[in-house]
């Protein structure tokens, strides 16, 4: 993935937390990451998460998205324009990167220089198939 950031990661709660994120793959809520990290091999309590996650929102590498129902979603990635898709049928989140470069794309040349956009779209998976199989994966984590 080519907008992840390229962070020095300290501590090895910190880089268990991040593998977590990257090894998800697309957006999570805190509750979601929660469920990773506290099944690890060793379990990362709510309070250092939450810690970690503060940390990595400081340093710019995990952007917050504020979803139009009141769903807040957090993105590991060093871009600053994010685009954030809801499946209709199983309430997944994935990240729209092709439509976040192409924003970023039109915006260049111009003055305004973004700290964060965020775009949200609701629409359904590409095919029902993998629909199912990923809500199988998340079956016991709340969205």
């Amino acid at each position: 993935m080519r907008d992840l950031p390229e962070t020095k990661i300290r501590g090895s709660r910190k880089r268990a937390v991040v593998a977590a994120i990257r090894n998800f793959g697309r957006p999570f809520t805190t509750e979601q990451m929660f469920k990773i990290c506290s099944d690890m091999p060793k379990p990362i309590s709510r309070a250092t998460l939450y810690r970690i996650l503060r940390t990595l929102r400081e340093e710019g590498t995990l952007k917050d998205v504020f979803l139009p129902h009141g769903q807040q979603v957090s993105i590991y990635t060093k871009s600053a324009i994010v685009c954030v898709v809801e499946c209709a049928d199983c309430g997944l989140y994935a990240n729209c990167p092709g439509i976040s470069g192409s924003l970023a794309s039109a915006m260049e040349g111009t003055e305004l220089e973004p700290t964060l956009t965020a775009i949200f779209l609701r629409s359904r998976c590409p095919r029902l198939t993998d629909c199912k199989k990923l809500t199988e994966q998340e079956e016991g984590v709340s969205f």
